[in-house]
């Protein structure tokens, strides 16, 4: 195995990225990390101390809520969007199956309502009130001596009002809220095949894939690493080991909600949330009838698309589930794709105010590993495979008015598998060695900045098959508590243990595998308050204190305000201004390969004083933003400016082989290592502005709109402080970053300028919507060695990336009571564009389906 790692010349490039980025040299001998998976792993987990825990949990709050109501009642209290109490209020009691009313009320002085129940059924609460919008409840079965707490918030009629949930852990009405969150609705997601389509109109975040539909997508919000963001389906979190998530795996189907919270939130959190949180939520079942959905399309590439979804509720039950197939060929040589999902939703409620769900999400998906076919105009033999499953159960339950509490207990399994079936490139061996190396054809790559080169790329390293499996394992408890006060002061506490295992691995059939196994125990408190004064500021103050299996300690405070000015009003032009400010910290753990390929851990000792190099620190973020928004026209418009300052620090960094040859690594570290290694030194600041627009411009038509400018720039980085910068023998004078940007220089593929628009126009029968993405120029890297390991094939990373504008359409026709037909372009403008350069995008694409709708609630029985 030793001589594997001898194979790799000292100047060759290699890319093995622990996110998974499809590497340019994707038949390496003898690199990675990879595995074969110690039994230790599944026989003495920490996950299995989980389960008493968790079963003691949930039997306290059953009992709390089993035998601790009073008789069965449903009431509660009207409040605005600022928290304060709407006196006077119709308030009607609906049966949820028919809507017919039961019992009609009034709130008092204080906002207060109640009713009093005599039959077992599934009721609503309505509630209306002179300028605001009306709002009803969500169903509850109420039943015997129990009582329903159902507090309802009313929004001014000419406003849009969402409830988040990211902000500070509770359901929040989006005004009160001072971070920078966006919400997207089921409804914006008609037509997607997966959640990040959308997520791409959402202002500051950034999102690219590594080719066609299919290949693996990351995400960057305000310039953030792309493994910084935390991702939640159903409160489960969905990251990898190390925080990387890829997009391209999560589908539309099933998904009713996402939020975007830009900013790092760990103190709620954890790791992970250092630059962001994305929560999807999972469809619920509501209507008393079953409903059956089922939708087939098809268009362009041979791409097919199968769905359907049944959901309803019953007495105290409520279910959903759904389930999808997405085929492709694609446009590139041998990049086929498809994905299979199934998404599951089953509540229960346990008491009208406790419920137990369980949810679960799984995909199934493989997609054909071309690489940077524009490069080498060869296609690679690579497909990669990867299957992830997140499943969990939450008990919840309102003790009393003021008191909440939740138990959740999330899984996480996720099996990823890159394998490589020997070589497709032309062999090359000027020495007769017997172990040639496999190019690309004769290509000219041209930047966006103006440089070129000719030549011919090493595609493989080696004929041999290869795999690089990975593999993690995640179980975690959380349990939260929460006392509202008053409207001044609510207080929460929570904790959250996770055991996490797994490992990273490569296989090569000439010459054996090597394991990177870790095993990992980390538990968190979160402390925080939030409330409101005098109906127009509203703050959230607390921290996070987390102790990490790796880093140790590490404490993640946050802050936020939000201040109105002038509170939205019926009349003017300028009738509601807020101002926001937000704090915070965040921190993110390192993957297994990092870990275990830290320089430090094997060769530290050796090169602490004289470079720096130290064990591996939590990766952190430093953020603080503020803005101002204010709403027009009697709310049929708003406009959002923001200002965010990013540090970013401790990032890892990745080593070359030839960089630790240049290092004076002993043979025998590099025997350990294999062929790259880690350090913790990578710095980098990322500033800038959003601006967003949206309008109603009349009863069908809303137009949306934002810009973002991201100012980023590295402040440190070993390969510019330690190692030297490569330079291209054809392009004199110019320092390049091979694998990673130097000093002074934007990340790479974090653009300076994004922007987006939306309109839609929805006329009953009719829906027509129309999207656009528009993306600068990004720094990047070619990653690439000319035949005899040199680096001719680079190019100056300053704006590598060429811009690009991608514009989407969607319509849709009701056809009758049961079905609808509709239709899908993509890349309207047939523009050839590279989100990762050497990658082509699909060009314009078309699908047409049809949708049918049987039972729900336009099928009720009377």
């Amino acid at each position: 195995m030793e001589a594997a790692f001898l194979r790799i010349p000292p100047g060759a490039l290699v890319r093995l990225d622990e996110q998974m980025t499809p590497y340019r040299t994707a038949s390496l001998s003898g690199g990675a990390d990879v595995v074969r998976r110690p039994q230790s792993l599944s026989s003495t987990s920490p996950a299995l101390y989980l389960l008493p825990a968790f079963v003691l949990a949930l039997l306290l709050m059953l009992a709390t809520s089993l035998f601790a109501e009073p008789p069965a009642t449903v009431g509660g209290t009207v409040t605005d969007s600022f928290g304060a109490v709407v006196a006077n209020a119709k308030i009607e009691l609906l049966d949820a199956s028919s809507g017919v009313t039961m019992q009609n009320a009034t709130s008092d002085g204080t906002g207060h309502y109640r009713f009093a129940v005599d039959q077992a059924r599934r009721y609503q609460v309505r509630a209306t009130a002179t300028s605001f919008r009306p709002s009803t409840s969500a169903a509850r079965f109420v039943s015997g001596n129990h009582a329903a707490d159902v507090d309802l918030v009313l929004a001014p009629s000419t406003v849009s009002q969402k409830i988040v949930v990211t902000a500070n852990g509770l359901p929040t009405p989006e005004v009160q809220a001072g971070a920078s969150i966006d919400v997207i609705d089921g409804q914006d997601l008609t037509g997607r095949s997966v959640v990040e389509q959308e997520m791409r109109l959402v202002p500051g975040v950034q999102v690219a894939a590594t080719g066609q539909p299919g290949s693996q997508t990351a995400l960057r919000v305000r310039g953030g690493p792309t493994d910084s963001t935390k991702v939640l389906v159903d409160g489960i979190p969905v990251n990898d080991i190390g925080g990387f998530v890829d997009l391209s795996q999560l589908s539309a189907t099933g998904i009713g909600k996402a939020e975007i919270f830009r900013g790092p939130n760990s103190a709620l959190f954890g790791s992970d949330a250092m630059a962001g949180v994305v929560s999807l939520t999972t469809t619920r079942g509501t209507t008393p009838l079953p409903e059956l959905t089922y939708q087939a399309d098809g268009g362009s590439f041979d791409t097919n698309h199968q769905q359907a979804s049944l959901g309803g509720a019953w007495r105290k039950l409520d279910y959903f589930t759904a389930a999808s197939r997405f085929n492709t060929q694609n446009d590139t040589p041998n990049s086929q794709a498809h994905n299979t999902t199934y998404a599951g939703n089953l509540g229960w409620q346990v008491a009208p105010n406790t419920e137990l769900r369980a949810t679960v999400h799984r995909s199934a998906s493989a997609f054909n590993l071309a690489n940077a076919y524009d490069m080498f105009l060869i296609p690679d033999t690579g497909v990669a495979r990867e299957h992830d499953t997140d499943f969990g159960v939450t008990l919840q339950s309102r003790f009393t008015e003021h008191w909440h509490g939740l138990v959740r207990y999330a899984g996480m399994r996720y099996r990823y598998t890159s394998n490589t079936y020997g070589a497709t490139g032309i062999p090359y061996d000027p020495y007769d060695t017997g172990y040639p190396v496999y190019l690309g054809k004769e290509v000219t790559i041209h930047g966006a900045n103006g440089y070129s080169t000719t030549g011919q790329a090493i595609l493989q390293y080696s004929s041999d098959s290869t795999s690089s499996p990975l593999l993690t394992n995640k179980n975690s408890i959380y349990a939260q508590t929460d006392y509202r006060f008053s409207e001044k002061l609510t207080a929460l506490f929570g904790f959250r243990y996770e055991a996490e295992d797994g490992y990273s691995g490569y296989f090569d059939e000439g010459y054996g595998s090597l394991t990177r196994p870790g095993e990992r125990g980390n538990y968190s408190y979160t402390m925080q308050l939030n409330g409101g004064l005098w109906n127009r500021l509203f703050y959230t103050v607390g921290s996070g204190l987390e102790r990490n299996a790796v880093f140790g300690f590490a404490a993640t405070p946050r802050a936020s305000l939000a201040y109105f000015i002038a509170p939205p009003r019926q009349t003017g032009v300028f009738n509601g201004t807020r101002l926001s400010f937000n704090f915070g910290k965040g921190i993110k753990e390192p993957t297994i390969g990092q870990e275990a390929n830290s320089l430090y851990r094997l060769a530290g000792s050796t090169f602490d004083e004289q470079y720096g190099i130290k064990p591996f620190l939590a990766e952190q973020s430093r953020t603080y933003d503020g803005g101002v928004q204010q709403t027009l026209f009697g709310g049929r418009a708003r406009l959002g400016l923001t200002y965010f300052h990013n540090e970013f620090n401790h990032l890892a960094e990745y080593v070359p082989y030839a960089g630790l040859v240049d290092l004076g690594v002993p043979q025998s570290v590099l025997d350990k290592l294999g062929p790259y290694a880690y350090v913790n030194t990578l710095a980098y600041r990322a500033q800038g502005s959003e601006l967003k627009a949206e309008v109603r411009v009349w009863k069908n038509l809303t137009l949306r709109g934002n810009w973002s400018y991201t100012d980023a720039k590295v402040q440190q980085s070993f390969s510019s402080s330690v190692l030297s910068p490569a330079y291209n023998p054809n392009i004199p004078g110019i320092a390049i970053g091979a694998y990673s940007p130097l000093v002074g220089a934007r990340p790479f593929r974090v653009a300076p300028h994004t922007a987006s628009f939306a309109a839609e126009w929805n006329g009953g029968r009719w829906l027509a919507r129309a999207t656009g993405t528009l993306v600068s120029r990004r720094d990047d890297s070619t990653f690439l060695s000319d035949k005899d390991y040199g680096y001719s094939m680079l190019l100056p990373n300053h704006d590598l990336d060429p811009s690009y504008q991608k514009v989407d359409v969607y319509g849709s026709f009701n056809l009758c009571k049961f079905a609808s037909a509709y239709v899908s372009v993509e890349d309207l403008l047939n523009q050839k564009y590279y989100e990762t350069f050497g990658y082509a995008s699909l060009p314009v694409s078309a699908r047409a389906g049809i949708l049918i709708r049987l039972g729900g609630e336009s099928w009720k029985l009377r």
